[in-house]
């Protein structure tokens, strides 16, 4: 089930995805957006289904029938939107798993839902990782700070540090991760480096380095997408490990961790 990312323009009322390889009345299909939101004006939800109207081999609109894509009817938006956005193609049925921010749904209870979730297997969603780690480095430890994590103490070298083995099902095609950070309010910017790996792979090709400052105590998410579009699709024997080492000053604060993920 491919997932491609795309960018949005509300006065053509197209999207932008490079070779798509769609034709008209193709779907159903599925949007999200990790990090930011859809097009605003309501045409675009992660709740919706929708249907390929092709423009081009880069360029298409979206309808909310086969009817209307063969008909040329497309959705209207009213924005360009933002983050990183996915069309999810091949969709019989999916209805979006959304956790809210500061909630920690286990994999245990996800699983247990998952019939009464979601028909035909596959849907976009977000996975929480538990904030336990499987392992505290010395040089950069990590203490519990509610149902978060925060740095208590700093080191500067690279990734490696301590790190969470990350709850998943095989065949889970994994987008990227969403980080819900913020400062304990206490002197300097804090800066932390995250990166995910899987099967001892990095699934992100650069390490992520993020900053921020002091009084910036609100939580606000950060957003690390895989480096390919389509994700990672999980393998039996495979690790999938949620990586962090404190680097400049303690009291970075990790409140949610969420994986972005889609059944293939």
């Amino acid at each position: 089930m491919p997932a491609l990312t795309f960018t949005a323009d509300h006065t053509t009322g197209q999207l932008t995805i490079p070779a798509h390889g769609m034709l008209t009345g193709d779907g159903a299909a599925g949007v999200i957006a990790a990090g930011g939101a859809l097009p605003a004006g309501g045409a675009l939800t992660e709740a919706g289904s929708y249907w390929v109207i092709r423009v081009d081999a880069d360029h298409l609109k979206l309808a909310t029938s086969n009817a209307d894509a063969l008909a040329g009817t497309a959705v209207s938006f009213s924005d360009n939107g933002s983050g990183t956005m996915f069309l999810l193609v091949n969709l019989p049925f999916r209805v979006p798993r959304i956790a809210a921010p500061l909630t920690q749904i286990r994999h245990e209870d996800f699983n247990a839902e998952w019939g009464s979730m979601v028909r035909g297997g596959r849907a976009p969603f977000r996975r929480n990782i538990p904030l336990t780690p499987t392992f505290i480095d010395t040089t950069s430890t990590w203490a519990q700070n509610g149902s978060g994590i925060k740095s208590t103490s700093t080191t500067g070298t690279t990734i490696g540090g301590s790190y969470i083995d990350c709850p998943y099902d095989l065949g889970d095609q994994i987008l990227g991760i969403e980080v819900w950070r913020r400062s304990d309010g206490t002197g300097g910017a804090k800066e932390c480096q995250l990166v995910l790996s899987a099967g001892g792979a990095n699934i992100i090709a650069t390490i992520t380095t993020d900053s921020i400052a002091s009084g910036a105590t609100t939580h606000a998410m950060l957003v690390v997408p895989a480096s390919i579009a389509v994700g990672h699709a999980m393998a039996e024997g495979e690790s999938l490990r949620f990586s962090f080492v404190g680097k400049t000053n303690t009291g970075y604060i990790i409140d949610l961790a969420q994986l972005v993920v889609m059944r293939s």
